[in-house]
Parts: C-alpha cells; structure tokens; sequence
C-alpha cells in the first residue's frame, strides 16, 4: 500500500519525533494545519512537550488528508505513539538531554539571556519531570 504523504509503500513510517523544550507551564495554540498529525492540536498543553520529554510517532496518520484517503481505498489506518519520560538524547554527538533533564536550562549562555527578562531560576524551572509526578513511581 501506498499513502500519500509518504516516501514510500508500508504502514510503520516515523511520523514525527517531538522533543519538549518547553520548561515553563502554559499553552502554545498550533496551527490548523492538514498536514499535521491527528494529535498536533492536543499537544499544546500535553505532557509530550514538556521539558525533558521524547515523543515518537509511527503509522500512517499523517493528518486528515491521509485518514480520508485511507476511508476512500478501505486501507487500514495505523498510528502509535511512545512517550520516553527518562531519554537521553544526543544530537550529533552531544547530549541534548540526560536523564529527562535539558541540559540547555542550565547553560550559562542561555540563563544569561534569561536574566535579561527576569530571574533565570524561574524562567528556566523545569516545573514537570516525570520522578515528581505520582502517576509515573
């Protein structure tokens, strides 16, 4: 099977990789954009984009267009999400984040920018990491 939006046929494509880089609580309103995922809209206030969190997406659910197309041709519509609570992530060789934990909220450079808009040990809180939260002991 071949679904559009895809480089080529089969069910298990990487749909998106979502890093939270978000440290402070609030909410990010996305596009309505058909191209995004089903979910793109809900992960404004969701735990996938909180600090320190990985999200990957896998299937064919690359947003309405390709769930129409697979309704139209009776192909099945397949998508599965893993949230990493604990990644260590390197790009290129260096670690993004360790442990749940981006390292950029404790780089000089950035609490130095930070301090020019109030107190970095605020502005660059991780309010959530998933060892503080019961629903993940």
């Amino acid at each position: 099977m071949q679904y559009p939006l895809f480089r080529g046929p089969g069910v298990s494509w990487g749909e998106n990789e979502v890093w939270g880089f978000y440290p402070v609580p609030g909410f990010m309103p996305l596009p309505d954009n058909p191209e995004l995922a089903w979910s793109g809209k809900m992960w404004a206030n969701n735990i996938d984009l909180k600090t320190g969190v990985v999200h990957l997406a896998f299937g064919t659910a690359a947003g309405g267009y390709t769930t129409k197309f697979a309704n139209e041709h009776n192909y099945p519509h397949h998508h599965k999400d893993f949230v990493l609570y604990h990644p260590t992530l390197k790009v290129d060789g260096e670690v993004i984040i360790e442990n749940g934990h981006l390292l950029a909220l404790d780089d000089p450079d950035i609490r130095a920018i930070a301090a020019k808009y109030g107190d970095p040990d605020k502005l660059l809180k991780q309010f959530w990491h998933a060892d503080e939260d019961p629903r993940f002991r």
